[in-house]
């Protein structure tokens, strides 16, 4: 017999698309047994609100104190790559963690 391949994504229904959905991914959606399990739908309306959210808080240090932010940067040249990496990734891994606690 032939497997069928799984996408990861798929198009939602238009139902979904008329509410404000696009993308919805499509793992965990039937169990083994043939179960529905919930699925995550990505919601275009929390993308930008996220994203603008983003710049607000991008933009508050530089607008309260623009000379800090400089000094900021140019002691940030002095970091090694590898540290700066390590902090990215840090980042990163902490706004999953909060992402997956509010969804």
């Amino acid at each position: 017999m032939h497997a069928q391949k799984k996408r990861f994504w798929c198009r939602c229904s238009q139902r979904k698309r008329e509410a404000g959905f696009g993308i919805e991914p499509v793992w965990n959606r039937r169990d083994s047994d043939g179960s529905a399990v919930k699925s995550v739908s990505l919601n275009l309306s929390d993308l930008l609100a996220a994203l603008g959210l983003f710049f607000v808080f991008e933009g508050i240090a530089p607008f309260i104190n623009p000379q800090g932010v400089k000094r900021a940067f140019a002691k940030l040249l002095e970091v090694r790559d590898r540290e700066l990496r390590i902090a990215g990734l840090g980042s990163m891994l902490v706004g999953v963690v909060i992402l997956f606690l509010v969804r």
